[in-house]
């Protein structure tokens, strides 16, 4: 009899501590559930927070939020500057067949298409609509030439794959070096800020935009390109 007694005894304490072990866990499972809720609840308080501070302070000056400055948008790039004015050009005085603008690693091009608009037929001289352009793609540039984000503005001419033999002009590398050089004349005279960022180059019909098998995609190749290139500092 006793030694059942004490059989029973050992069994009994040997179950014991499989009690408390799940106690335990229990205990640890309903800290982690704890901890758990408590993250959400603040992290929800810190939105309410953020808001509020948001809606009553609003940004910064600079652009900078109080609580989340990577809000910010980023700064336009001189170049990002430059579309947005000779877009709006465009845009105002309907000159979307003659002039078009786009950005680049490099910065902005402005592709301006002869079309009987920039100089008639085997000549270089400038015609008075080609005057009034330039004179507003020079408003487009001249603020980020006095900030001094500009590096270089190059103007480029091209012409179509016909052949020109002139006494003035005996090929088409003479004609579109002329035609860039008086662009760049024009600018440096009228506005010498510009004279130190500007060089002219003639392209001749090495680079066309389209190929030369029509008289309509032959005028889109005889164009200007005024390139402008701004600081990587």
């Amino acid at each position: 009899m006793a030694r059942r007694k004490q059989h029973e005894a050992v069994h009994e304490n040997h179950e014991r501590w499989l009690l408390t072990y799940a106690d335990m866990i229990t205990l640890l499972v309903a800290f982690f559930i704890m901890l758990y809720s408590i993250s959400n609840i603040e992290q929800k308080k810190l939105d309410r927070l953020k808001t509020g501070v948001r809606s009553s302070l609003g940004i910064l000056p600079g652009g900078r939020s109080l609580l989340d400055a990577s809000e910010t948008p980023p700064r336009p790039t001189p170049a990002e500057k430059i579309y947005r004015r000779v877009e709006r050009f465009v845009q105002q005085e309907g000159l979307q067949s003659q002039v078009s603008v786009r950005t680049d690693p490099d910065g902005a091009v402005i592709r301006l298409e002869s079309g009987g608009m920039l100089f008639d037929t085997g000549t270089a001289d400038l015609k008075q609509p080609t005057r009034d352009i330039l004179e507003a793609i020079f408003r487009a540039i001249a603020p980020e030439v006095k900030d001094r984000t500009i590096r270089k503005i190059r103007v480029e001419g091209h012409t179509d794959n016909v052949p020109i033999r002139t006494g003035r002009f005996p090929s088409n590398w003479q004609l579109s070096t002329a035609r860039a050089t008086n662009v760049v004349q024009y600018l440096a005279e009228r506005h010498p800020l510009l004279t130190p960022h500007l060089e002219a180059a003639g392209c001749a019909n090495m680079r066309p935009v389209v190929p030369n098998t029509s008289p309509e995609a032959r005028a889109k190749n005889r164009r200007i390109e005024i390139r402008v290139l701004q600081r990587t500092d």
